[in-house]
């Protein structure tokens, strides 16, 4: 199944106040023709970091090749049954976050690669991210999505409960020794309704 969204209107406008400056977001699907804006997003931690004094060129450097390239999103994209990804961008059109999905099985889709711009964290816009994906899973006809996170984020640990999704297992990392998994699932997607997106809103209520 390709789950692709199809046209260039956002899925989801919603405008919000995160506490100090009102916030308007715009979630989209992107394409091949916004690759560049991904990569810089992904790997503007890294570049930040040759910026800071106390931090060594070599370590850098390292980290940036380890994050994901032009290469890697491409073949996101160019998959038999390609992967979403969703862009979020500012009032001022600044890619400000990424999210993907990826279908693993008929009726199943993992959520992966969240990125956020470090203007954009603690405001909210990742919760959207998270949102839109499963609504967009939702349209699409699937029925459960996974999530594999690392033991140690707490922070996405919490966003997926409150999302719904449940802790289905722990996984040993087979690249990263030393790296435990948990993954976490969110069934029955189809039960789902959606909801205005407001302030303080949820996307998604339980049917």
């Amino acid at each position: 199944m390709n789950f692709r969204a199809s046209g260039p209107s956002p899925l989801f406008s919603p405008s919000f106040q995160d506490g100090v400056t009102p916030v308007s977001v715009s979630l989209a699907a992107l394409s091949h023709a916004h690759i560049d804006e991904v990569v810089h997003l992904i790997q503007a931690p890294a570049r930040r970091m040759l910026a800071d004094a106390g931090a060594s060129p070599e370590a850098a450097l390292a980290r940036v090749a380890r994050l994901k390239g032009p290469e890697q999103i491409r073949e996101m994209l160019e998959r038999p049954a390609p992967d979403v990804l969703l862009g979020a961008r500012d009032e001022h059109g600044e890619l400000i976050g990424v999210g993907g999905l990826k279908m693993t099985a008929p009726g199943t889709a993992e959520m992966h690669t969240l990125y956020l711009a470090e203007a954009a964290q603690g405001r909210g816009i990742g919760r959207l991210l998270m949102q839109a994906r499963i609504e967009h899973a939702r349209r699409a006809g699937l029925d459960v999505l996974h999530l594999r996170t690392a033991t140690s984020n707490v922070r996405i640990q919490r966003l997926a409960a409150s999302l719904g999704f449940t802790l289905h297992e722990y996984l040993d990392s087979t690249t990263m020794p030393g790296v435990a998994w948990q993954i976490w699932r969110l069934p029955r997607l189809q039960s789902l309704v959606t909801a205005p997106v407001g302030p303080n809103e949820d996307l998604l209520l339980p049917a």
